[in-house]
């Protein structure tokens, strides 16, 4: 649009119109600066998020302790860590307080550790990028940052997915295409028409540009960034993009033994896929051996305790009773350890089985009416969780998600892909997963044909849902009314020349309706209120279009319509007027027809009071521009009177009335 304007104010500059080029010009400049502020604003909120997202780190540095980005951090900081705080970098303890941190980000175990300083290489001397302190405070070393870290190891898999360009980008890629290629063509087309019927070629050059301008679809992509950010905006608004950070819960015990609060501990060893349990190696003053206590999964303590067949059997008979209730599931055992050489697997250290744990975690309330939206809405719902395969089924009976197969884990590691991507077709849950294995679900999903989209258990998500199907809703409505109001102004531009009338459009005029509709294809049709049966739609096909053909046909059918209402006001207006008089009362009913348009692509209910704001806007400055001599001129107008502005106007408006006649005719036929 710039170079065009740029074009268009050069020819007016040579054909001596020196008000109308300078007014260009200075449209041209406008559009510059405005650009420049609106990338200068993105940069900065960009560069916000950036800050924001990127954990900031205490370090000390030549005896001074000061807070640095994360990225800045090195191998060998010194860092400090304390409640609240996300660790920055993989880290070794040097020492500290009653420290605990939430691993569930690399582990999924939800469960807090208790982290101490001990030798190299040991879990519980050991933090990691991405995790987060959950109480006390503690000194470490920092030893891997970035791709190095533990947590750069997931990374560097996630890595192996080609970006995928969003199937709506490529949908407005190839309509941007379309209107271009069409508007490139009819514009050398108008070209060629005005030269060689008449030699007049500058003049043809000129109305090329008026209908190359009222071609070009910039409003697309403004349309594909726009609404979503101001969709997102509003989400955070209604706090539906605000995650919930601390979980409560009640837990009943009672405790028949206690160790001393002056044992110390000697040794961690953290949870990891391959042993999904926890143990600590405690020390009592003055003694030469250690307690070691292990808590977690049923299956994982059971392997590491002195059981026969038949007491395995009843352990997890046990357990599968408790996880058929909805319970989250601990083994607890002991034993001894000479304090010497740790074995290499902790079964050798002979456990004893102390009993079973069961916790009552109830879902949220409003989980299971989300998922039921979520249902209703044709979304399939799978739950992926590290939980117990009984307790995952109890949860998602209680949550309401449909009856199906159970993946496990293990099963999971035991299956190709292809296998996978033949089962996981019937799977409703699949427990005892780890965090890597996720992408492997996913791919297999992606594999089948399926559109993922991964999300946590918060009730927010059916909201988002929703949300997100009012912004394609509204995105739908833009680009109909989009591809209808070029209709009208490409035909008031093209037709007068296929005809051998006076040029009707010129570039200036241009500029005015675009001024209308970028703010119209945003701001109203964003602000549209949400359709109450939208969450009782089915999901679109993956491939179905942001706007088909029969909605580009319904689209050019309202364009035509409105160009029928437009060449109407101006045949009348040309035979009883002066020309620059019926070129005012013609662009005025253009000026009509554009806003009605607009509001005919709204919601079916009444309009938002952004539409009123923007047609009132609109009529004002259409007042301006043909009732003030100045403005008139730069336009070419000659100025109506009150009563032939109404009159245009209102022509252009009146294509409101269609719709409620046509559904007056149908009453009338029934």
């Amino acid at each position: 649009m710039f170079l065009l304007l740029l074009g268009a104010a050069a020819l007016y500059l040579v054909l001596g119109e020196l008000h109308e080029g300078l007014f260009l010009l200075a449209t041209a400049a406008l559009t510059v600066g405005l650009s420049l502020y609106q990338q200068d604003k993105t940069e900065r909120a960009l560069d916000a998020l950036r800050e924001l997202g990127s954990p900031r780190a205490l370090v000390v540095r030549d005896g001074h302790s000061r807070h640095l980005d994360s990225r800045a951090l090195v191998r060998g900081d010194l860092i400090i860590v304390a409640e609240g705080d996300r660790v920055p970098a993989d880290a070794r303890l040097l020492g500290g307080h009653a420290l605990r941190v939430d691993e569930s980000l690399l582990t999924g175990e939800p469960l807090a550790l208790d982290k101490a300083a001990g030798a190299d290489g040991e879990a519980g001397a050991c933090l990691f990028s991405g995790t987060l302190v959950v109480a006390g405070h503690a000194t470490a070393i920092v030893t891997a940052t970035g791709a190095h870290s533990h947590i750069g190891a997931i990374g560097a898999s996630l890595r192996q997915l080609a970006p995928e360009a969003p199937p709506l980008q490529r949908q407005t890629r190839r309509l941007t295409v379309l209107f271009a290629v069409l508007g490139l063509a009819l514009s050398v087309t108008l070209v060629l028409l005005h030269g060689l019927r008449g030699g007049q070629w500058l003049q043809g050059v000129l109305a090329g540009i008026v209908l190359a301008m009222a071609m070009v679809p910039e409003e697309f992509a403004v349309v594909l960034v726009v609404f979503p950010a101001l969709g997102a905006w509003r989400l955070a608004r209604e706090r539906v993009l605000e995650q919930a950070l601390v979980r409560l819960a009640r837990g009943e015990l009672a405790a028949s033994n206690q160790l001393h609060p002056d044992w110390r501990l000697v040794r961690e060893e953290a949870p990891r896929p391959a042993l999904r349990a926890m143990l600590q190696a405690w020390r009592a003053p003055g003694s030469e051996t250690c307690t070691v206590a292990a808590k977690g999964a049923p299956e994982a303590i059971a392997a590491m305790c002195r059981l026969d067949a038949r007491g395995k059997a009843a352990l997890m008979a046990t357990a599968d009773d408790m996880a058929r209730d909805g319970l989250r599931v601990l083994a607890v055992a002991r034993a001894g350890w000479d304090g010497a050489q740790w074995p290499p697997h902790p079964a050798r250290l002979g456990f004893t089985l102390l009993g079973l744990v069961a916790l009552a975690d109830p879902l949220r309330a409003g989980i299971p009416d989300a998922v039921q939206a979520l249902r209703a809405a044709g979304i399939r719902v799978v739950m992926i969780t590290g939980d117990y395969p009984s307790t995952a089924q109890a949860i998602a009976r209680h949550a309401g998600l449909a009856e199906g197969a159970l993946l496990t884990g293990d099963a999971l590691a035991a299956r190709k892909a292809r296998e996978l991507r033949a089962l996981i077709g019937d799977v409703t849950v699949c427990a005892r997963i780890a965090p890597e294995q996720k992408l492997r679900i996913v791919q297999a999903l992606k594999a089948g044909g399926a559109i993922v989209g991964m999300t946590g258990d918060r009730v927010n998500d059916a909201p988002a849902l929703r949300a997100g199907r009012q912004i394609f809703a509204g995105m739908q409505r833009a680009v109909g009314y989009l591809v209808s109001v070029h209709a009208c102004i490409a035909g008031m531009a093209l037709l007068p020349v296929l005809f051998g009338w006076p040029v009707v459009l010129l570039p200036m005029h241009i500029v005015f309706l675009e001024l209308m509709i970028d703010p119209a294809c945003t701001l109203a049709f964003e602000n549209d209120a949400p359709d109450p049966d939208s969450m009782r739609k089915p999901p679109r096909r993956p491939d179905a279009p942001l706007i088909g053909a029969a909605g580009l046909l319904r689209a050019g059918l309202h364009g035509a319509l409105a160009l029928a209402h437009v060449i109407a006001a101006w045949l009348w207006a040309s035979a009883a007027l002066a020309p620059d008089a019926a070129r005012a009362f013609a662009f005025s009913a253009l000026v009509g027809a554009n806003l009605a348009l607009m509001f005919a692509h709204g919601a079916q209910r009444r309009p938002n009071r952004v539409r009123w704001m923007i047609a009132a806007g609109a009529l004002a400055a259409l007042l301006v521009v043909t009732c003030v001599p100045a403005l008139a001129a730069v336009f070419h107008f000659t100025p109506l009177s009150a009563a032939q502005l109404v009159t245009a106007a209102a022509i252009g408006l009146s294509l409101v009335l269609w719709p409620a006649l046509l559904r007056l005719a149908q009453r009338l036929r029934r």
